[in-house]
């Protein structure tokens, strides 16, 4: 198959932007060794450089909540899933539940024990 639209266009645009302090982040990563909350693992160590991201429960476009407390560090893949399904978090149990009935639990949660 061929693209035949295949192009880079250029546009004006407004754009907006995330403003938080993300050393929080950065600590998470480092108080977790870089290991995905819900599997425990480091993802994509054995190829030299872990790859995992920050996840906020309470959404950042709707919360603005950047407290570390509402942040967990997880796998892409994982990131993906949640925000494809948009599961609800139970901060008592800490997991994530599926309208479906399946359950993601967190194995490393000890930031937010508060």
């Amino acid at each position: 198959m061929a693209d035949k639209t295949a192009s880079i266009e250029e546009k004006q645009r407004l754009v907006k932007y995330r403003r938080i302090d993300r050393s929080i982040i950065l600590t998470l990563k480092r108080f977790y060794d870089y290991r995905d909350e819900i599997s425990g693992e480091k993802i994509g160590d054995e190829y030299g450089y872990s790859v995992v991201e920050a996840h906020h429960i309470d959404y950042f476009t709707r919360s603005q909540n950047n407290d570390s407390t509402n942040i967990i560090i997880i796998s892409p893949n994982y990131h993906r899933i949640i925000h494809k399904n948009n599961p609800r978090f139970n901060r008592k149990k800490f997991q994530f539940e599926f309208q479906n009935g399946e359950v993601l639990r967190l194995k490393l949660y000890e930031h937010l024990k508060v």
